[in-house]
């Protein structure tokens, strides 16, 4: 298949920006989000990555939970493009994105977003780190989302960068991340529990603990054409 606009488009300027700028730069997220918003993320559609809401991996199976599908689409040294299709209940855990910028996308139904940003500085009085290594957060979103939603972007340390996607109805989210995980670059996933507290009375911060998990998702295979 190929690409509609404007992901067409953008696909099109990162491989450009890699070959003309190099590597040296690749992981530079200010030229990411520049590039990324050369196209106009927001006007983005479902037709514009090829999928439907008539495709069978928006629905589930009564007997099983909800599984979400994961399409990859591209991937450069600077960013990575990719679509979660998730049927109604369908939900990818609390997970960080470290060092990277991720641009996320509604394009079709509704779905529940909650985030938070680690707290790094803090009342002396209060502690960010506990001995069995959770740390303290803030609550930065919790809240639907819809495809007339505009883009949410989260940066490495501020935005949302632990976030968890819960489907209120079926629903296509595109994201865009750059630069890509890379576990030997210190860019794995990790996943966490949370336990909300009432630091300050305000009940917009919890002790986040990383978890041993592991999170299956069903591959929709897409192949695509970059015209260059």
């Amino acid at each position: 298949m190929s690409l509609r606009r404007p992901l067409q488009d953008l696909c099109h300027y990162q491989v450009m920006w890699n070959i003309s700028l190099g590597p040296s730069i690749a992981c530079d997220t200010t030229n990411a989000i520049y590039k990324f918003n050369l196209v106009h993320a927001d006007s983005l559609m479902l037709q514009d990555i090829g999928l439907d809401a008539s495709m069978s991996c928006f629905t589930a199976n009564p007997q099983d939970n909800p599984k979400v599908t994961y399409i990859h689409f591209a991937e450069s040294p600077t960013l990575s493009f990719c679509a979660f299709c998730f049927p109604q209940s369908a939900v990818i855990p609390l997970h960080d994105h470290p060092g990277m910028t991720v641009f996320s996308k509604i394009l079709l139904g509704s779905m529940h977003i909650k985030s938070y940003d680690w707290v790094t500085t803090f009342d002396s009085n209060e502690v960010t780190r506990m001995p069995n290594g959770a740390r303290l957060a803030k609550l930065n979103t919790d809240a639907i989302f819809d495809a007339t939603s505009k883009t949410v972007v989260l940066y490495p340390e501020d935005g949302g960068n632990l976030h968890c996607f819960s489907a209120v109805s079926p629903c296509v989210v595109l994201d865009v991340m750059g630069p890509p995980y890379r576990p030997e670059e210190g860019r794995d996933c990790s996943y966490y529990d949370s336990e909300v507290v009432r630091v300050g009375g305000d009940g917009q911060y919890a002790w986040l603990n990383k978890v041993p998990r592991t999170f299956e998702m069903n591959g929709f295979p897409m192949h695509i054409n970059i015209r260059m």
